[in-house]
């Protein structure tokens, strides 16, 4: 577990870098403020989501993400998509991260750390899991003993209590962050 530990933290660090540095790169060479989070919003369209509906719709979303790492860890992609999962999961925090602090300052990071919240405490849990899972379960296609029965039934457990935290996230991000983001554009904002 250290062992994967030390890997994850090495990975997210580099990507937490790499979106902080592309940030600055972007702001630099286009002559204003400009982040990832500018450009994902500019591709959605108009598509609106109402309330009632927000918890389907991330259901969509997150579930879709999950289902893919899931299928993965059952094949010998998992390992690769797990590290370019990590490496691009950090580097979008680095880079939201920077554009808080770019627009708002020091107080910009601990607003953009309150806009995750409440769903960040199920999500980072949960995908850490995922990952650790995905990868440990992918591995053995690569030794040389392979995989047996158990193993099987072990990783579907495992995962079926990770998706209940996911499920948890989306329940939180659907309900409760919405109030907490109305409460952050009105104060901090």
């Amino acid at each position: 577990m250290n062992k994967y530990l030390r890997i994850f933290f090495l990975l997210f660090l580099i990507g937490f870098t790499g979106g902080v540095l592309c940030s600055n790169y972007l702001r630099v060479s286009a002559g204003y403020d400009t982040s990832l989070l500018g450009i994902y919003m500019a591709g959605q369209g108009t598509e609106t989501i109402l309330q009632s509906q927000l918890f389907g719709y991330l259901l969509k979303k997150r579930g879709r993400w999950f289902l893919f790492y899931f299928i993965s860890g059952m094949t010998p992609f998992g390992v690769p998509l797990v590290w370019g999962g990590i490496l691009w999961l950090a580097f979008l925090a680095g880079n939201l991260m920077t554009a808080f602090l770019l627009e708002y300052g020091l107080a910009g990071i601990l607003t953009g750390i309150i806009c995750l919240f409440p769903q960040g405490l199920f999500y980072l849990p949960a995908v850490f899991l995922l990952f650790f899972f995905v990868l440990q379960m992918s591995q053995k296609f690569w030794q040389t003993q392979g995989r047996v029965r158990e193993n099987y039934g072990a990783y579907f457990f495992f995962m079926t209590g990770i998706f209940v935290i996911f499920l948890l996230g989306i329940f939180m991000e659907s309900y409760v962050n919405q109030k907490v983001l109305h409460y952050v554009a009105q104060h901090r904002l």
